[in-house]
């Protein structure tokens, strides 16, 4: 536990300040080992609320040189999926290649054969990334991958999953740790009001109401669309109350 809030404390000193910029571009080099070529291409997408309906936006751009460039504004954050595409007229198909929280600053992704790394976003991108590598080091300490391997390879060794699971346990309440500590040191922060929408349906109507008290007496989110999309399911949820 001493660890965990050690490892913290540089997140909470780094990140503080949102985005000011009225676009976003996203530049995705593919490494020699991605085994892209030219003429594959990126696409990125993402849902929003315009007016009543919710729309879904796409952009695409085709690799060049083993680099593409996507440019575009949006009025909000979102969480976008980034797919890659054997050419631009290729549908997005399957499962996202990387999620990002999209917002309008610059991203630069670095795609290579087993991982995609993202640097750059807004304070809820970089704050996310942050915490999960914590997450990661954890698991890498803890060798889990390599008792996932063993346990694979011998599934009737009773004494291999009982260990897997006793050290799963272990980890998930380390990652879940790590995040409610960022959020009880800076419990109205972007990142807080974005757990909060992750939650917003799991929880009592009072403690969504405690939530946007809180937001609301802080008041530097007000005008996020995180912070109106957590307000307007707390009309929804008392008026069904």
């Amino acid at each position: 536990m001493k660890k965990i809030i050690f490892l913290l404390l540089a997140v909470f000193a780094i990140f503080g300040c949102s985005s000011k910029n009225k676009s976003f571009t996203l530049t995705v080099t593919a490494q020699e080992d991605a085994e892209l070529t030219d003429g594959s291409a990126v696409a990125l997408t993402y849902r929003a609320k315009v007016g009543e309906k919710d729309s879904t936006f796409i952009f695409k751009a085709p690799l060049q040189n083993g680099v593409a460039t996507i440019k575009g504004s949006t009025d909000g954050i979102y969480r976008a999926g980034l797919y890659i595409l054997e050419s631009i007229d290729s549908q997005i198909e399957g499962r996202a290649a990387a999620m990002l929280f999209l917002e309008n600053t610059n991203y630069d992704i670095a795609i290579g054969r087993d991982e995609i790394e993202v640097n750059g976003g807004g304070e809820l991108q970089k704050v996310s990334d942050s915490l999960s590598k914590l997450v990661n080091n954890l698991y890498e300490e803890a060798n889990f991958k390599a008792l996932q391997d063993a346990y694979m390879a011998d599934r009737e060794n009773n004494a291999l999953l009982d260990s897997l699971m006793k050290v799963g346990s272990k980890l998930q309440e380390d990652a879940i740790e790590i995040t409610n500590s960022y959020i009880a040191a800076n419990p109205t922060s972007i990142y807080a009001l974005n757990d909060a929408n992750d939650n917003k349906y799991y929880i009592s109507v009072d403690s969504l109401r405690g939530l946007v008290s809180l937001f609301e007496n802080d008041g530097k989110l007000l005008n996020s669309n995180l912070f109106q999309a957590l307000k307007s399911t707390l009309s929804e949820r008392e008026s069904v109350a």
